[in-house]
């Protein structure tokens, strides 16, 4: 079918990460669709590695209302426009641009009342890409598929040659994260448990933290580029619920996922092929915050100092074991 279509997904790095695999999957659902994307500036190189995408419009996280306006006035009118970002800075370009217009469900709102009282957990079911793939699909009436089929991808990222990574096998630890309460405090541990185990370890991702001198650390040193070329050479990472989870999942690595105040009811779970979650299913406190938050409102921080770092190395010992049987045996 030949049509002009446009996605909308401004930020966070994640969230764009995770509509890859649905925009890739519309491609191949329509090869012959035109498919152009509004973003932001961090999203472009995301973007450009899909190959099937024709034209990239970005909006800077901190536009004024004329420089977005003067941005829309530029952008054609296009068949269908799928807004996968469901604010107000998307819901404003039907103002300017033609189109039939169909928006993401959030569920913000369930969310937080899931967090507040545990309502609405049967609601809360669909995986962040499962939503995304009903705002492009409903239109056509077409099902959303099973998961694995909008996994995220990056079919055209070639990755760059990153100066200090020599060697050919190493692990990712990526141990930072938008909110304090995401970040587990037994990753120096764990870099320390894989050293001693021969292995190489590498340190990613924006924060800083105090790391064994065996370590090689790029925290602070990389551009998106850089972080995505490092995740596509590893052998496995070791992340905080990120983006730099979602990447590692869009590369197949065996990605293990370390969670402690938010659950697969927010929908951005790695419950792809080659993840594992590690996290405490007991503690009835869990989730305390839709973003994670920063302090532990209970004060204990129960969900991640539970973690051990035993229990990690071992989860990732057989989650690399079992990627390679899987590779053994597709």
């Amino acid at each position: 079918m030949s049509m002009k279509v446009l996605f909308v997904r401004f930020s966070a790095t994640g969230d764009i990460v995770l509509s890859t695999g649905v925009i890739d999957y519309f491609h191949r659902k329509f090869p012959e669709a035109e498919i152009d994307v509004l973003t932001s500036p961090g999203g472009k190189a995301i973007f450009a590695s899909l190959g099937s995408i024709h034209q990239i419009f970005t909006l800077p996280a901190k536009s004024s209302i004329i420089q977005m306006i003067k941005l829309y006035r530029t952008i054609p009118d296009y068949d269908y426009v799928f807004d996968l970002q469901g604010n107000l800075k998307s819901f404003s370009l039907a103002a300017f641009v033609k189109g039939r217009f169909t928006h993401i469900k959030k569920q913000s709102r369930e969310r937080r009342a899931f967090v507040k009282n545990r309502k609405y957990k049967s609601e809360l079911t669909k995986h962040v890409v499962e939503k995304y793939a009903e705002v492009c699909l409903s239109p056509f009436n077409i099902e959303i598929p099973e998961l694995e089929k909008l996994r995220p991808r990056f079919p055209d990222f070639e990755g760059l040659d990153v100066s200090g990574l020599s060697f050919p096998n190493f692990i990712v630890l990526h141990p930072y994260a938008s909110q304090k309460n995401k970040e587990w405090p037994g990753f120096f541990e764990l870099a320390n448990t894989l050293i001693f185990n021969g292995i190489n370890v590498v340190i990613v991702g924006n924060g800083d933290k105090p790391w064994p001198k065996e370590v090689i650390n790029f925290s602070n040193q990389t551009s998106l580029e850089e972080l995505m070329s490092i995740i596509k050479k590893a052998t496995a990472v070791v992340t905080t619920d990120s983006g730099p989870m979602h990447i590692s999942i869009g590369f197949k690595k065996p990605t293990l996922a370390i969670f402690g105040p938010t659950t697969k009811e927010f929908g951005f779970y790695p419950s792809f092929e080659r993840c594992a979650v590690v996290e405490d299913e007991e503690l009835d406190c869990r989730p305390c915050h839709v973003h994670g938050g920063n302090s532990c409102p209970q004060g204990h921080f129960h969900c991640m100092k539970a973690i051990t770092s035993q229990q990690v190395f071992r989860r990732l010992h057989d989650l690399i074991k079992e990627s390679k049987a899987r590779k053994v045996n597709p």
